[in-house]
C-alpha cells in the first residue's frame, strides 16, 4: 500500500451561523467554508492522492456566550 499524506487546517470562525460570508449559494458563513473545502479539497484527484483532508472548524464557542441562550437554541444554532 502506499503512503499517503495527510493535509488540512483548522479554520476559527467568530460564530456558528454568522454571515460575513454570503454567496448565492450558502447564508452562512460556515456553509461557505464547508461548500468550497469539499469542492477544492475534496477532489478526486487529491483524495486518490493525498486522502481525505483533516479540517476542524472551530465554531460555537462564541455563540455558549451569548446571554440568555438555551441549550436547544446553541444546539440549533450550531447545526447547519
Amino acid at each position: 500500500s502506499r503512503l499517503k499524506y495527510r493535509y488540512g487546517g483548522f479554520i476559527p470562525l467568530e460564530y456558528a451561523t454568522d454571515v460575513e460570508i454570503q454567496t448565492p449559494e450558502f447564508r452562512t458563513t460556515q456553509e461557505n467554508v464547508a461548500a468550497f473545502i469539499d469542492r477544492d479539497w475534496n477532489t478526486p484527484v487529491m483524495v486518490q492522492e493525498w486522502g481525505k483532508p483533516i479540517c476542524l472548524l472551530g465554531t460555537g464557542n462564541h455563540d455558549s456566550r451569548i446571554k440568555g441562550i438555551t441549550t436547544g437554541y446553541f444546539l440549533r444554532n450550531v447545526k447547519f
